[in-house]
């Protein structure tokens, strides 16, 4: 069974891109085509800009990675701020 990435939680969404199990550049696909599939119908959207949707894989999936060890910003959770 393959899971809709566009039905997960953000919370689901973040773990799984903790996890490496998926990438950003997937997650954003997955809700660009939900979008092209259903907004036909529904409108929701004036503007979807899908040319300019994330950094190459390669920088997106490093700077999650980053992301997920930092220590700098709030809301960091890996570890307790030092400064």
């Amino acid at each position: 069974m393959t899971t809709d990435l566009t039905r997960l939680s953000a919370a689901q969404m973040a773990e799984q891109l903790a996890s490496g199990a998926i990438t950003s550049v997937e997650l954003t696909q997955a809700h660009l085509d939900r979008i092209a599939a259903v907004d036909g119908a529904v409108h929701a959207y004036l503007h979807v800009d899908a040319e300019g949707r994330s950094p190459p894989p390669a920088r997106s999936t490093s700077c999650v990675r980053a992301a997920s060890s930092c220590t700098r910003w709030p809301g960091c959770r890996s570890r307790s701020r030092t400064s």
